[in-house]
């Protein structure tokens, strides 16, 4: 079986209660720290009593089109969930809905400062008001981000929804997302301060690999 989950404390960073913070990674005999796959990640979200909220988030190349020259930013698929795990809120504009977090939902994104700064002069009227055009398909941007906040690991230039339909969710090999999670007032389960205390293996989805 290799869906073993471990948590592990985040350095001290600029977020709400930060000691309560944990990246979880599915941990292989041959390395500990590893990308956990979605299946797990909703896991984590309905069936572990040692959080209290988990978001997760993954990063990659996108064809910005639609003004000038194609641009090939990072881009972060990003649950509606991580923004509260942290913490954080737009400082213009907003985060994803619960609407916006779900299959089918409306396609929008949330600049990052830097990007805003450099695509858009830092103009506050874009919100709202443009699209941004990734992959082919207009995005309504609904928000930015302070110029302080950084997710946990890599930087984007802007963030996409992640709506996850568990229904069609089994496929645990593809290990691609990163995930944070607040872990509960009271520790336990299968987050835990240090990854050598404690691992638990997630339960099963149907059709999961035994």
């Amino acid at each position: 079986i290799f869906s073993v989950v471990n948590g592990v404390m985040l350095k001290p960073l600029p977020y709400q209660e930060a000691d309560r913070l944990v990246m979880v990674w599915t941990a292989f005999p041959d390395n500990p720290k590893f990308p956990i796959s979605i299946a797990e990640y909703l896991d984590y979200r309905t069936e572990s009593d040692a959080v209290a909220n988990v978001g997760a988030y993954s990063v990659g190349p996108v064809t910005v089109t639609g003004s000038g020259t194609a641009e090939r930013p990072q881009a972060s698929n990003t649950s509606r969930s991580l923004f509260d795990v942290l913490g954080v809120s737009a400082s213009i504009g907003r985060t994803f809905s619960e609407d916006e977090d779900t299959p089918g939902g409306p396609d929008v994104v949330i600049l990052s400062h830097a990007y805003w700064q450099s695509r858009y002069g830092g103009d506050p009227s874009v919100v709202g008001t443009q699209t941004l055009i990734v992959d082919g398909t207009p995005f309504d941007i609904i928000g930015v981000m302070p110029a302080d906040f950084e997710p946990p690991m890599n930087t984007p230039a802007f963030y996409l929804p992640a709506p996850f339909d568990r229904s069609t969710i089994v496929n645990r090999s593809s290990h691609n997302w990163k995930a944070v999670a607040r872990h509960s007032p009271t520790l336990g389960g299968s987050i835990c301060r240090n990854p050598s205390q404690r691992s638990r293996q997630p339960p099963p989805l149907a059709g999961a690999p035994d």
